[in-house]
C-alpha cells in the first residue's frame, strides 16, 4: 500500500528526469534558467505530469513546430493561422505550449527569422487566450527580456494582461510609469486587462502623450480596455461590476484625445471610440463640440454620424 501510494509521484519524478537535461538549451521565448526558482520548479512539475496524463496533446504542439517549414511553403510569403491552429487544441495544450516557450530548444536551420518570430508570437497569443495562471510566471519573465523583438514583448504583455487580476493590473499600471521598450510593450498590451485602473491609467497615458507615437499607443489600448464586444464575452464576466466604469472612462479620454489631437492619433481615437460603443458617447461629443473650432467640429460631427450607425453596439 506504502509503494502504491508513492506511484504517482515516482512517474511525475520519471518525466521530470526526461525534461531537465533540456533546460540548459531554453525556450522559444524564455530561459527557464531565468525564472525564480520556486515558479522553475512548479512549472516543469505541471510540465512532466502533463505529459503523463496527456502526451498526445504534447505530439500534437511538437507535430505542429516539426511542420512550420511546410506550414510556411504553403502560405506563399503569408503566415498560416498558428494562434488560431494552438488554440483550437484546447487547455490540454497549455502546457505543452509552456514547454514550448521555456524548454524546447531555440530554432534550428530549418526556420527563418520570419517563421520565427510568427511561432514566438502565436506561442505568447495562444497561451493568454486560455488564461491560466500558471503560465503568468513565463510571461512576465518574456516581458522583461530586453534581447526579444518588440512584437515579442508586445505579445507577452497582452496574453499576461489577459489574466485580468488585481496584481496583474496593479504591475501592468506600475510598469507603465517606467521608460523604455518594455513600457510601450505594457502600454501596447495592458488594454487587455479590462480593469478601471488600467482604463484609468491609459486615460492619463494618452493626455499626457509626448509625442504621437505614445498617443496612439494610448488610444489603441483604451479601444481594447473599453471594448463593448470583448465586455460581452463570458471571459471578463469576473469583472463585469467595473465596465460600466471601464468603458465610461475610456469614452471620455478618447473624446478628448479627438479634440487635443490631429493626424493619425484622431483617426485612432476615433476608431476606438467605435469599439468602446459606450451609450454616452453622443452625449460627450455634442459636449466637446460646443467649445472646439470649425474643423474640430466637424470631426466630432463625423464620428457622431459614425457611430450612430456602427453594428458594434
Amino acid at each position: 500500500m506504502r509503494l502504491r501510494s508513492f506511484a504517482p509521484l515516482i512517474v511525475v519524478l520519471a518525466a521530470l528526469l526526461t525534461v531537465a537535461p533540456d533546460l540548459a538549451a531554453g525556450g522559444a521565448v524564455v530561459d527557464p534558467r531565468d525564472l525564480p526558482e520556486d515558479a522553475r520548479s512548479a512549472l516543469m512539475a505541471d510540465i512532466a505530469a502533463a505529459r503523463m496524463t496527456s502526451p498526445d496533446a504534447f505530439d500534437r504542439i511538437a507535430a505542429l513546430r516539426a511542420d512550420l517549414p511546410e506550414l510556411f511553403a504553403r502560405s506563399r510569403g503569408g503566415v498560416p493561422p498558428l494562434t488560431r491552429i494552438l488554440h483550437a487544441q484546447g487547455p490540454e495544450a497549455l502546457c505543452p505550449m509552456l514547454e514550448q516557450l521555456i524548454v524546447s530548444a531555440e530554432p534550428g536551420s530549418d526556420l527563418d527569422d520570419r517563421a520565427w518570430l510568427a511561432w514566438q508570437l502565436a506561442l505568447l497569443d495562444a497561451v493568454g487566450m486560455l488564461r491560466d495562471r500558471r503560465a503568468e510566471p513565463v510571461l512576465w519573465q518574456a516581458l522583461a527580456e530586453e534581447d526579444l523583438e518588440p512584437e515579442v514583448q508586445r505579445a507577452a504583455a497582452r496574453a499576461v494582461a489577459k489574466l485580468g487580476t488585481d496584481a496583474v493590473a496593479e504591475r501592468l499600471v506600475a510598469l507603465s510609469r517606467e521608460n523604455g521598450l518594455r513600457q510601450r510593450a505594457v502600454v501596447a498590451g495592458m488594454g487587455h486587462c479590462r480593469r478601471l485602473a488600467v482604463a484609468q491609467r491609459l486615460a492619463e497615458l494618452l493626455a499626457a502623450a509626448p509625442d504621437a507615437a505614445a498617443a496612439d499607443a494610448a488610444a489603441r489600448s483604451l479601444g481594447d480596455v473599453g471594448s463593448l464586444w470583448a465586455w460581452r464575452t463570458p471571459s471578463v464576466a469576473t469583472y463585469a461590476a467595473e465596465q460600466e466604469a471601464v468603458q465610461l472612462s475610456a469614452a471620455r479620454a478618447l473624446v478628448a484625445a479627438l479634440v487635443a489631437s490631429d493626424g493619425e492619433v484622431r483617426a485612432t481615437a476615433a476608431k476606438a471610440l467605435l469599439v468602446v460603443g459606450h451609450p454616452a458617447t453622443p452625449e460627450l461629443l455634442a459636449a466637446a463640440r460646443s467649445e472646439a473650432d470649425p474643423v474640430t467640429r466637424a470631426v466630432l460631427d463625423q464620428v457622431a454620424v459614425d457611430f450612430a450607425a456602427s453594428p458594434i453596439r
